[in-house]
């Protein structure tokens, strides 16, 4: 466990709107070339230079190149107006690049469907996740892990970790799936929650758990209570988060403060387990970096937890012991139309029912777990949402979500 403090770091939370790609103005210039080459006695050029009498104007789109509209005067040139609709052309070409070789050179899916300056912004962000890793990751090899700086090291390196795989996520959707006009669902001010959950651990009996949610918004703040308890009740996890909006946009991009507390108590162990934690995190709307990613988002948060571990054995009343859990999770995922969203995610923390990545070998790894998350509303009042998650333990969570107020 880590004993030197966290700097949380947040994840590509950039607020500034996007430029208009330098692609799309070369493709421009080309096309009103190509155009004035092939009828010299036509004058193109962009949209809002200037107007044109409707009543004076022959339209010739249909000598224009696609996506390139211009008017003339009947007989000779005239002043006319000209829009250039350049988008990214995803498909299975792109996405084959994608792949290979785009799992090393993050971009080329993008480049390929014509997304030059998104490709551009893709191979720059595996850049900084790559320089982030070698940043973190040598000073934890030059030290032997020293437990001075593990906790930061660690932090920064899961970071790079974190901007490499996302970059490439990216780059396989922008060329397989390409821009949507999928957004967030709109906002209740309350949401229910109750389903169950299934967690086979080899070291283990498998274990059913209920769950129960909640989770309350009033303009910035948000509480979140849970709770998980297993069917003869001798395992049950107690859970209550309070987050404090920093930042937010209709895209969905977000920022946001954290802290919660947790009590599990393993009864036929013999144990429980008291957490307090802290984290900042947040969601970047991706179509920030490339038009052709639109619909899609990324995820990061960072922290830290401190745990006290109590025990009941007769031979060691009262006893009890602390420890640490850096904290850390990414995601990349797509929204499905304005009713739901798909999420691949890593996440860090080893306290919970899936922990660290070793299936099968009855312990749990030094990685976190892997998970697929999806959530759907099948009404503006109901929802579904299905949690897959593999880590030393496979868990499968499946709950229904009751939504309350006015949508905002």
């Amino acid at each position: 466990m880590p004993h030197a403090s966290v700097c949380a770091v947040t994840f590509l939370v950039l607020c500034g709107g996007a430029s208009p790609p330098a692609a799309a103005e070369q493709s421009q210039r080309a096309a009103v070339a190509d155009l004035a080459a092939r009828a010299p006695n036509v004058t193109a050029r962009p949209q809002g230079e200037g107007a044109v009498s409707a009543a004076s104007t022959v339209s010739t789109a249909s000598t224009a190149p696609a996506g390139l509209e211009t008017s003339t005067t009947a007989g000779q040139a005239d002043p006319s107006t000209t829009a250039l609709r350049s988008a990214p052309r995803p498909g299975l070409g792109p996405l084959a690049l994608a792949l290979v070789p785009g799992v090393l050179l993050h971009g080329t899916g993008l480049y390929a469907s014509d997304d030059g300056d998104g490709a551009s912004h893709l191979l720059a962000l595996e850049g900084v996740g790559l320089a982030a890793i070698v940043a973190g990751f040598a000073p934890i090899v030059l030290t032997g892990a020293s437990r001075r700086i593990i906790g930061p090291a660690y932090a920064l390196t899961l970071t790079g970790v974190g901007a490499f795989v996302v970059s490439w996520l990216a780059d396989l959707y922008g060329a397989g799936v390409g821009a949507t006009a999928g957004r967030p669902a709109a906002a209740v001010p309350i949401e229910l929650g109750a389903g169950l959950v299934y967690a086979y651990d080899p070291s283990l009996e498998p274990t059913t758990y209920a769950l129960v949610q909640a989770e309350w918004q009033s303009g910035a703040w948000r509480l979140a209570p849970s709770a998980l308890v297993n069917v003869d009740a001798s395992r049950s996890r107690l859970r209550l988060l309070g987050a404090r909006r920093l930042h937010s946009d209709a895209d969905g991009t977000f920022l946001e403060l954290c802290a919660g507390m947790t009590l599990e108590r393993m009864s036929d162990f013999g144990f429980s387990i008291q957490t307090g934690e802290g984290s900042v995190g947040g969601r970047f709307a991706m179509r920030r970096l490339a038009a052709g990613l639109a619909g899609s988002f990324a995820e990061l948060s960072l922290g830290l937890g401190l745990q006290s571990f109590h025990y009941a054995h007769p031979a060691h009343p009262g006893a009890s012991d602390a420890a640490e859990v850096l904290l850390a999770r990414f995601a990349f995922g797509a929204y499905l139309g304005e009713r739901g969203e798909l999420s691949l995610y890593y996440d860090h923390r080893h306290d919970d029912l899936a922990a660290g990545l070793m299936p099968g070998a009855g312990g749990a790894g030094i990685p976190g777990h892997v998970g697929l998350a999806a959530s759907y509303l099948i009404t503006p009042r109901l929802g579904v949402t299905v949690d897959l998650a593999v880590g030393s333990a496979y868990v499968a969570l499946a709950a229904l979500r009751f939504r309350a107020g006015d949508e905002r």
